[in-house]
């Protein structure tokens, strides 16, 4: 359980493992990035959705909006590419009604 009051508990660092390992590092370049100009930012959510990252970050000005909007989005991209077990690139590949982000070693028995 996280303090509510203490904005570094809704902060990247403090929810990493709402997703794979492999997408830690990305998630930990965001944090810097966002935390060197907007040390108060808080995650709203933080999730995997058709085998990438899809974050939603509050509390920074509107002005900076766009700004914060272009490394989420970014991070997101690059998510999409990156094995989200290991960290490797990767593809999205399916299994049933799955969708995961995975290198090959990780993506045995599924299709793209």
């Amino acid at each position: 359980m996280h303090d509510e009051r203490d904005p570094s508990s809704r902060q990247l660092p403090a929810r990493l493992r709402a997703v794979g390992p492999g997408w830690h590092r990305l998630l930990a370049d965001l944090h810097e990035q966002l935390h060197a100009q907007h040390p108060g930012y808080q995650v709203d959510d933080l999730k995997e959705k058709f085998g990438a990252l899809r974050i939603k970050v509050i509390g920074v000005p509107d002005t900076a909006r766009p700004q914060v909007q272009a490394l989420v989005a970014d991070a997101e991209v690059q998510s999409a590419v990156t094995c989200e077990f290991c960290g490797a690139p990767a593809r999205r590949r399916r299994r049933n009604d799955t969708c995961a982000t995975a290198a090959t070693p990780h993506g045995h028995g599924t299709r793209s």
